[in-house]
């Protein structure tokens, strides 16, 4: 079967690792990225701050718009069986509509941020669409309510193609990777992680990590001064070579989830590495017992953290069945088999 991906290649490429999913399972993927062009985001950007602010959404839907028509080419010359749309906030509600009407395709979303504050449209936009998978379950109702009975929990894979357990010295107490910028429309993300890392930070702990924003977040947390840290993302053989000297991976979510998991959590599983992950209700399912260790404040982080340093025997036995478990349960090929199925293709 042809199956045409489309979303946004960011740090995590969620379409790559997706199209590794279908082809794993027999079939012929082509991705179509809708990334808007850095004049866009820093236009739109700069406008929203000024009376002009109204010009962002124009320049915003004319793009949207160009996007649309480039896209309808893509499924003339691919001719696709079955179209699988990451995010979808490029894509208005006609334009779905034509594609299921004109072409007979069938069309899902897969939806990876929270629909109530990503887009003024994605409610509507996504009552177009055959199926909804969704990452965090509490995302569901609301959307029940304009996709009766077509909305699935799905949750992030690992990046099984990238991270990977290698033959590292460990000479790192802690790793972590991800945004701290105190600025919208991070800032929530920001805020959270800053006060975590700072707190580890004034218990002495050896961290590392990778953290766009992190320069920005000195004034209100001194003690982020203290950790080696990198300004800026780094591409996933990197992440994974980081969590591989790391003796814990610390994992911690956005805000916007409030069930579900960041897909860290699955990436460091696969690079062999134990791992804290802050607790959300999901990770009870996604994980049995023994296999994952969570933390619900930054006082029982940091005994934790300092357990598991002490205790190197017992850390890489539960950071073993954890990257077995992910292996065998959370790769690409198990989403791409489990939407299939649920789509009855």
């Amino acid at each position: 079967m042809k199956i045409l991906i489309t979303g946004a290649k960011w740090h995590y490429d969620l379409p790559g690792i997706s199209a590794l999913g279908f082809q794993e399972i027999g079939h012929q993927t082509e991705i179509f990225y809708d990334n808007p062009p850095d004049w866009l985001l820093k236009g739109s950007k700069i406008l929203s701050r000024t009376p002009f602010r109204n010009l962002s959404n124009d320049l915003n839907n004319k793009y949207r718009k160009e996007v649309e028509v480039k896209f309808l080419y893509k499924i003339q010359e691919f001719k696709p069986d079955f179209i699988f749309v990451i995010g979808g906030a490029q894509f208005s509600y006609k334009m779905i509509k034509k594609i299921k009407d004109g072409h007979k395709i069938p069309i899902v979303n897969f939806v990876v941020d929270d629909p109530a504050f990503y887009s003024r449209t994605l409610f509507y936009d996504l009552s177009a669409y055959d199926r909804l998978f969704v990452i965090d379950r509490s995302w569901m109702a609301v959307l029940e309510f304009f996709n009766a009975n077509h909305v699935y929990y799905l949750p992030h894979a690992g990046d099984s193609c990238n991270f990977k357990k290698l033959d590292l010295k460990k000479e790192i107490d802690i790793a972590f990777v991800g945004s701290l910028s105190l600025r919208m429309p991070n800032a929530p993300s920001g805020y959270l992680r800053a006060e975590i890392l700072n707190a580890l930070a004034e218990a002495g702990l050896k961290i590392k990590t990778y953290s766009p924003g992190i320069a920005d977040a000195f004034k209100e947390f001194p003690s982020l001064k203290n950790i080696e840290y990198y300004d800026g993302y780094k591409n996933h053989n990197e992440v994974d070579k980081l969590y591989n000297e790391a003796k814990i991976v610390l994992s911690i979510h956005s805000p916007q989830l409030k069930t579900g998991v960041s897909p860290r959590v699955f990436d460091a599983a696969l690079s062999g590495t134990f791992q804290l992950a802050q607790y959300e209700p999901e990770l009870d399912e996604l994980f049995p017992k023994g296999t994952i260790k969570f933390f619900k404040n930054t006082a029982e982080l940091v005994d934790l953290a300092n357990y598991y340093l002490k205790h190197d025997k017992e850390r890489e036995e539960i950071a073993k069945k954890t990257m077995d478990w992910v292996l065998k349960n959370h790769q690409p090929k198990n989403r791409a088999k489990l939407i299939l199925n649920i789509c009855k293709i």
